[in-house]
């Protein structure tokens, strides 16, 4: 179920708030508020090659962490064998899967309530990871950021599609008028609200 949300518009930060999520202006001024951290990566497997060549996209990759270690859980949809399998869905990265990755890291501060939000439905995938999907036709969407193909199932996605939607979930919203299923990864870096972190490669 997502967060019902408001027209509330700020011409200076190009977002659109939730009544909840209005209050994240308020939040990125206090130290003590939560993060949530969004992780863009190259991984160099054929389907990341592929996706470069097709979007011209640095990173063709996203998930999400509730913290900035990558010894902690990575959330994140995508195929389970790269572009050799057809069968994917939710998954739990760690470091071991995304070693060698190049990578940009990007904070965003929240509200407690959001980050709670956030954390019970990456926490609810995580233990059912099987009643999720990979969007396939999804990545049409994204390449050509226009909605082809809709879905109304909210368990099925891609991986820009599914952060996304689990922030809009937690009443945020990083891009104005953006369904997401027409958002590719590093379209994310546009958005105001997110903080650059550090670059690397993950080892």
């Amino acid at each position: 179920m997502t967060a019902k949300l408001t027209s509330l518009f700020d011409p200076n930060l190009s977002l659109v708030y939730s009544a909840e999520g209005i209050e994240l202006v308020d939040a990125a001024k206090r130290r003590d508020a939560p993060s949530i951290y969004i992780l863009l990566t190259d991984t160099k497997t054929q389907f990341s090659k592929v996706s470069k060549l097709i979007t011209g996209d640095p990173y063709n990759h996203v998930s999400l962490m509730l913290t900035d270690s990558f010894d902690d859980p990575i959330y994140t949809y995508a195929l389970n064998n790269g572009i050799s399998s057809l069968k994917g869905g939710f998954m739990v990265e760690d470091r071991a899967n995304l070693y060698g990755s190049f990578y940009s890291l990007y904070e965003l501060k929240v509200t407690d309530a959001a980050y709670r939000q956030i954390k019970e439905r990456v926490e609810y995938l995580a233990a059912n990871p099987n009643q999720t999907r990979y969007n396939h036709l999804g990545l049409f969407n994204a390449i050509f950021r226009k909605n082809i193909f809709s879905s109304e199932d909210g368990q099925i996605s891609i991986c820009s599609e599914f952060v996304v939607e689990v922030l809009r979930f937690g009443g945020i919203e990083l891009l104005k008028g953006r369904l997401g299923s027409t958002v590719r990864p590093y379209d994310l870096v546009r958005s105001k609200l997110l903080k650059f972190v550090r670059r690397g490669k993950i080892n």
